[in-house]
């Protein structure tokens, strides 16, 4: 229909933002005066998307930051507003955001289009728009950070049991040892099989191209290989074949490495493992200690990191290629792309790569919690769902919606601000501060503290006496001249 087309002539240039904006505004306004049960932008085009759902899914972002913060004044037109300020102070206000067709609550949801859809060129600046950040960082806080500490755990678990398996699958044990080593063994596969499974239905529910598989699938594609190494090396150990060693190994090897997954649940942890997943554009004697000896191979490692190890070796090591893999592939980890992070961090694009990481992390996390929380059944996704719901007024009475309260601000520096502001009005009637007072000589720095110490005070206290208020009593939104 017309607002599905306006969406798509949308550029994100600011004149043609700003046309499309009054234009899709007037269409809204004048079908709600003429038939006010008809809900226009609920209605969907043949891709089953709304115009907001479009809006996300075209990366359309100036379009679709008006539809999320669309304020229209006037008791009739309140239905088509998103945005609801409850309180403003100054510069501070406490907002309602209308979570319909935002949250991943519901079925194809815009947030759900925006980190899954690797092909919108600028979904990692569409995620830090508000209310969408503020409802990430609720759903981690709620309960995404407790089910990821939980799965960590159990890997880490995994992971522990994986390698006692391997280090004593030829060693002579006793029989109680063997037990818990053939039981190492079943949790082994079984936990390699559900490995297998789960990555393979979400790849296929996915359907990722090789781009967008590499970017947001770049864990998920090693929990994949890990998991099917491990399955080849079972198979061909039950079948008696001694290769079964080399598939092991390298299975038990990205297993270790994919306990960086878990890093992107700490905030300093996951913006470092982004950039080292980021590419950069710009044998001896039969007497000798071998790599079956723990001491040897920690030291011989380490002579590797420094550039003082040695590539000699006799033809009594099996699977050399293997072992060359493994080499060569510990090498570049912690000596090639180490060495790199740490020039990286010392030199002047440092900042550009933290800003740029930090959105890459934001995004994988919130991957992460959109997968937490489509496997939770229907009756926890009810308990946890993020927002409060409220009634919003109308003419009809019927104007009840679910909402996500976000405190926002308008100084982005509120050190300058503190410096500038002249006097805080209270009162209602007066529309312009009372004039400064002049400064006597020589007290203008002691003046400064003390004064930002009373505005950071007085915006405390006012925070959460504001906060208090809203848990024991619905606050109904107000016209600029009430407020």
């Amino acid at each position: 229909m017309v607002l599905h087309a306006l969406v798509v002539v949308a550029d994100n240039s600011p004149k043609n933002t700003d046309f499309i904006i009054k234009m899709y505004d007037h269409i809204l306004t004048k079908v709600a005066q003429l038939h006010p049960k008809t809900k226009l932008e609920e209605i969907e085009n043949k891709q089953h998307l709304t115009p907001i759902k479009l809006a996300a899914k075209t990366g359309k972002i100036e379009l679709l930051k008006h539809m999320m913060h669309r304020e229209i004044q006037g008791q009739e037109s309140t239905r088509l507003s998103r945005k609801f300020i409850e309180w403003a102070y100054g510069p501070v206000s406490g907002s309602l955001y209308d979570l319909e067709s935002l949250d991943s609550y519901g079925e194809n949801s815009v947030l759900e289009i925006i980190v899954y859809g690797s092909e919108i060129p600028n979904r990692l600046e569409m995620l830090q728009v508000e209310p969408l950040n503020k409802l990430l960082d609720e759903k981690w806080d709620r309960f995404a950070h407790r089910i990821f500490l939980f799965k960590f755990l159990m890997y880490l678990l995994y992971v522990f049991i994986f390698t006692c398996v391997a280090y004593f699958g030829n060693k002579k044990m006793s029989t109680e040892a063997r037990v818990l080593h053939a039981a190492g063994q079943q949790i082994l596969f079984w936990g390699s099989l559900y490995l297998f499974c789960r990555e393979l239905l979400d790849i296929k529910r996915r359907r990722p191209n090789l781009q967008s598989l590499l970017i947001d699938g770049y864990f998920e594609l090693i929990f994949f290989l890990q998991a099917l190494l491990c399955i080849i090396s079972f198979v061909l150990y039950w079948c008696g074949k001694a290769e079964h060693l080399g598939f092991l190994v390298l299975s038990l090897a990205l297993s270790w490495l994919n306990l960086l997954y878990f890093s992107r649940g700490f905030r300093h942890m996951g913006i470092y493992s982004v950039m080292i997943q980021k590419p950069d554009s710009d044998s001896g004697e039969s007497d000798k200690p071998t790599f079956n000896n723990f001491y040897f191979t920690t030291l011989e490692l380490f002579k590797f990191t420094i550039g003082m190890g040695d590539l000699e070796f006799t033809e009594q090591y099996r699977y050399k290629e293997v072992f060359y893999v493994l080499l060569i592939s510990y090498i570049v980890l912690t000596y090639i792309l180490l060495l790199n992070m740490l020039i990286a961090l010392m030199s002047q694009t440092v900042q550009k790569l933290t800003e740029e990481s930090m959105s890459i992390w934001k995004l994988q996390r919130a991957i992460t919690i959109l997968d937490m929380e489509r496997v939770l059944p229907q009756c926890l996704r009810r308990r946890l769902r993020s927002g409060i719901e409220r009634d919003l007024g109308g003419s009809a009475g019927d104007n009840r919606r679910w909402c996500l309260r976000v405190e926002e601000s308008q100084v982005k520096d509120w050190e300058n601000f503190n410096n500038e502001q002249d006097t805080i009005c209270e009162d209602p009637g007066r529309q312009k501060p009372a004039p400064r007072p002049e400064k006597v000589a020589g007290e203008e720095h002691a003046e400064s503290p003390v004064k930002e110490k009373s505005w950071n005070l007085l915006r405390t206290r006012f925070r959460a006496r504001v906060s208090s208020n809203s848990d024991h009593e619905q606050m109904s939104p107000q016209s600029p001249d009430q407020a």
